[in-house]
């Protein structure tokens, strides 16, 4: 599930066990910038976050399904605008690379209104 949020842009998938299997309890809370993640983490407890450079998300969480649960569902509590892109802004205000992804989303998103 993709999530744009005020703090950041993440991926958020079941982590994989040894198989290469989606796991059962362990998820993956996924982003391209690393400080999308540590502004996450400073508004939820989270584990620490994983560097590798050899995936697309080059920054992760690995944390249990409840804790992610608990904190999209959070997320989703803590609405408090009625902009969001404006509430980004506010909350990631020096990231220009955020507020021109979430423009191209929005502009692709008003294409398909017909």
């Amino acid at each position: 599930m993709w999530m744009m949020t005020k703090y950041g842009f993440f991926s958020v998938v079941c982590a994989h066990d040894d198989d290469g299997k989606p796991h059962k309890s362990l998820m993956m809370i996924r982003s391209r910038k690393r400080s999308h993640l540590e502004k996450l983490k400073e508004f939820y407890e989270l584990p620490e976050i994983i560097e590798n450079t050899g995936t697309d998300y080059r920054y992760r969480i690995i944390a249990d399904r409840d804790v992610t649960l608990a904190m999209m569902g959070k997320l989703a509590e803590d609405i408090d605008y009625s902009n969001f892109k404006n509430a980004a802004h506010k909350n990631c205000h020096d990231d220009w690379d955020y507020g021109d992804f979430l423009m191209s989303v929005w502009s692709e998103g008003l294409a398909m209104q017909k």
